[in-house]
Protein backbone atom coordinates (compact mmCIF):
# COMPACT_ATOMS: atom_id res chain seq x y z
CA UNK A 1 0.00 0.00 0.00
CA UNK A 2 1.25 3.82 -0.59
CA UNK A 3 0.69 6.72 1.44
CA UNK A 4 1.80 10.00 1.14
CA UNK A 5 1.54 12.92 3.40
CA UNK A 6 1.88 14.89 -0.23
CA UNK A 7 -0.17 13.45 -2.65
CA UNK A 8 0.47 15.00 -5.69
CA UNK A 9 3.33 16.78 -4.50
CA UNK A 10 4.15 17.47 -7.96
CA UNK A 11 3.23 16.66 -11.61
CA UNK A 12 5.47 13.58 -11.36
CA UNK A 13 4.09 12.10 -8.01
CA UNK A 14 1.30 12.48 -9.18
CA UNK A 15 1.54 10.39 -11.98
CA UNK A 16 3.29 7.91 -9.93
CA UNK A 17 0.55 8.57 -7.53
CA UNK A 18 -1.94 7.50 -10.68
CA UNK A 19 -0.20 4.40 -11.99
CA UNK A 20 -0.49 3.19 -8.21
CA UNK A 21 -3.93 3.88 -7.82
CA UNK A 22 -4.52 1.59 -11.12
CA UNK A 23 -2.98 -1.40 -9.64
CA UNK A 24 -6.16 -1.02 -6.91
CA UNK A 25 -7.85 -3.85 -8.83
CA UNK A 26 -5.19 -6.49 -7.74
CA UNK A 27 -5.54 -5.85 -4.37
CA UNK A 28 -7.99 -8.08 -2.16
CA UNK A 29 -11.24 -6.84 -0.72
CA UNK A 30 -9.83 -6.12 2.85
CA UNK A 31 -6.87 -4.22 1.39
CA UNK A 32 -9.42 -2.13 -1.05
CA UNK A 33 -11.56 -1.38 2.61
CA UNK A 34 -9.05 -0.57 4.52
CA UNK A 35 -7.34 2.03 2.02
CA UNK A 36 -11.16 3.43 1.57
CA UNK A 37 -11.09 4.12 5.19
CA UNK A 38 -7.70 5.25 5.41
CA UNK A 39 -8.46 8.12 3.16
CA UNK A 40 -12.09 8.83 4.07
CA UNK A 41 -10.53 9.21 7.53
CA UNK A 42 -7.81 11.87 6.03
CA UNK A 43 -10.11 13.46 3.92
CA UNK A 44 -12.22 13.65 7.20
CA UNK A 45 -9.37 15.32 9.41
CA UNK A 46 -7.41 17.00 6.87
CA UNK A 47 -9.85 18.87 4.61
CA UNK A 48 -10.78 22.39 5.56
CA UNK A 49 -13.37 24.52 3.80
CA UNK A 50 -14.98 21.60 1.80
CA UNK A 51 -18.32 23.31 -0.08
CA UNK A 52 -21.07 21.03 -1.09
CA UNK A 53 -22.00 21.75 -5.12
CA UNK A 54 -25.65 22.99 -5.25
CA UNK A 55 -26.96 20.18 -6.96
CA UNK A 56 -26.53 18.18 -4.24
CA UNK A 57 -28.43 20.97 -1.87
CA UNK A 58 -31.48 20.94 -3.87
CA UNK A 59 -31.33 16.79 -4.11
CA UNK A 60 -31.36 16.94 -0.19
CA UNK A 61 -33.81 19.76 -0.30
CA UNK A 62 -35.94 17.43 -2.45
CA UNK A 63 -35.92 14.19 -0.72
CA UNK A 64 -36.91 16.39 2.97
CA UNK A 65 -39.78 18.06 0.83
CA UNK A 66 -40.80 14.29 -0.47
CA UNK A 67 -40.45 12.97 3.18
CA UNK A 68 -42.69 15.76 4.77
CA UNK A 69 -45.71 15.25 2.16
CA UNK A 70 -45.50 11.82 2.83
CA UNK A 71 -43.93 10.64 -0.73
CA UNK A 72 -41.42 8.71 0.64
CA UNK A 73 -40.17 6.71 4.16
CA UNK A 74 -37.15 6.39 6.00
CA UNK A 75 -36.13 2.22 5.33
CA UNK A 76 -34.06 0.22 7.82
CA UNK A 77 -30.53 0.46 6.79
CA UNK A 78 -30.51 -3.35 7.63
CA UNK A 79 -33.38 -3.77 5.22
CA UNK A 80 -31.93 -1.72 2.39
CA UNK A 81 -28.54 -3.40 1.89
CA UNK A 82 -30.44 -6.77 2.31
CA UNK A 83 -32.58 -5.30 -0.75
CA UNK A 84 -29.18 -4.03 -2.64
CA UNK A 85 -27.84 -7.38 -2.46
CA UNK A 86 -30.57 -8.77 -3.66
CA UNK A 87 -31.10 -6.68 -6.60
CA UNK A 88 -27.48 -7.45 -7.41
CA UNK A 89 -26.81 -11.45 -6.79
Amino acid sequence: MFYSSRPFASLSQGAEDVEKIGKLQHLLLLSKTITMELLWDDICHNTTNIVSPDWHGNILKNREDQLQQGHEKFQDWTQAKKEIWDSVS
